[in-house]
């Protein structure tokens, strides 16, 4: 990735409690993925703006800076097929 961390830690009791205990996002930064219908979680009182301006990911074919996963795009490799993030521009563009 084009970013670096300064480490990582564990939450205890979770990212969820986390959030719950300082809803303005504290030390967090940017949002977190769930595998629900949920989709993603962010701290409920940071304003969207500020998110945005955290956003670190980025579309897998085009690059530009994108924090959405959606519509359930996987890696193309048959033995990987984790989920990519994929912006909507390239989800609906023609891949040849």
């Amino acid at each position: 990735p084009g970013f670096e961390t300064k480490g990582e830690y564990m939450v205890q009791g979770g990212v969820e409690r986390y959030m719950r205990t300082f809803p303005e996002g504290g030390y967090w930064k940017g949002k977190n993925f769930l595998f629900d219908k949920r989709q993603e979680q962010v701290p409920e009182k940071k304003p969207m703006e500020e998110l945005e301006k955290e956003v670190e990911s980025s579309c897998c074919v085009c690059k530009r800076p994108w924090a959405e996963y959606r519509g359930g795009a996987k890696c193309c490799e048959e033995e990987c097929r984790v989920p990519v993030i994929v912006c909507p521009d390239c989800v609906t563009s023609d891949p040849a």
